[in-house]
């Protein structure tokens, strides 16, 4: 598991750097910006492009231009309000490698797209001194989540195996006991580029990854099921694809709820009251309930959080 590198905060003006990949070569600017980095439309991307706030190979652009491959960009960031996040946190427990905390659903776990300061990695830094997260959770997934405090830690923690358990709550009358074990790979039947599917059986045609996920259904009612999920493995998004392509989606969920029409108006700013009523809840109705680890001198945390 790769490591947020957050031991060290930006300091001044936020930047971010990437390469252009060889697929995208040849694109104007702001039709790889838009394609890459969704979280802005591409007219949003090519005002920021004609501001001044990327520079390509180090020249500083104020004008769409076709991209290369392997070209390095930067975008300097305005300063400027970030999304409204629930900051809040409950601190369950830590010592001087670790800071275990249940993180809100609507608070991004690190610095990414429009989200800095608006981030737990952001508030436990200044609250707490370095850390960087070992598990992550999305920005509408409540819970429980780790943080390593030293570098040494971060690695140990990264190789050795955690136990996660969450409830989760879908549409559907779901099996008393159901154990998904195979792959989860790319939806290419999806309009969103980074949407997930997962199949029992290996793909040809795209690139796979094993993904297991055992559930047990704690409850039904009205239509809806909750679910205890354990991971077996650690995909992105791993819970709300296997659930959505077993045909019981994620209640609340834009992205792998009942529609995904409703995640492209969402990011549109285009959703509507029908949407949301949809949805039954204001977010994901995920939750990381408990996290079992090993710690450096040998011996187990336990961290549990209600939903």
């Amino acid at each position: 598991m790769s490591v947020f590198d957050g031991f060290k905060p930006h300091l001044g003006e936020r930047k971010i750097n990437s390469s252009v990949r060889m697929e995208q070569e040849s694109m104007l600017l702001s039709e790889y910006l838009a394609l890459r980095f969704t979280y802005r439309t591409r007219s949003e991307w090519l005002a920021e492009i004609k501001l001044g706030r990327f520079l390509l190979e180090n020249v500083r652009l104020t004008a769409d231009t076709a991209v290369v491959n392997n070209q390095q960009l930067t975008y300097e960031f305005a300063v400027k309000d970030e999304p409204e996040c629930d900051l809040t946190y409950k601190l369950l427990g830590m010592d001087d490698n670790f800071i275990c905390v249940a993180k809100s659903g609507n608070l991004p776990t690190h610095p990414a797209g429009r989200y800095y300061k608006n981030t737990l990695w952001y508030i436990l830094q200044r609250d707490f001194g370095p850390c960087a997260p070992v598990s992550r959770l999305d920005r509408e997934t409540s819970g429980v989540i780790l943080f390593a405090r030293n570098p040494d830690a971060a690695r140990f923690y990264s190789l050795h195996p955690m136990q996660k358990k969450y409830h989760v709550i879908v549409h559907g009358k779901f099996p008393e006991f159901l154990d998904a074990d195979g792959f989860i790979m790319r939806d290419n039947q999806s309009l969103i580029r980074k949407k997930r599917h997962f199949s029992f059986t290996h793909s040809d045609t795209a690139v796979c990854e094993t993904c297991h996920t055992v559930f047990k259904r704690l409850d039904f009612n009205n239509g809806l099921s909750l679910l205890e999920a354990e991971l077996k493995t650690g995909r992105t998004h791993q819970i709300r694809a296997t659930c959505s392509s077993l045909g019981y989606p994620v209640a609340g969920d834009k992205m792998y709820g009942v529609d995904e029409n409703i995640f492209l108006r969402f990011i549109d700013g285009k959703m509507t009251d029908h949407d949301r009523a949809g949805l039954i809840y204001p977010r994901q109705a995920l939750h990381a309930y408990s996290l079992n680890f090993t710690v450096p001198d040998g011996s187990e945390k336990i961290f549990t959080a209600d939903f």
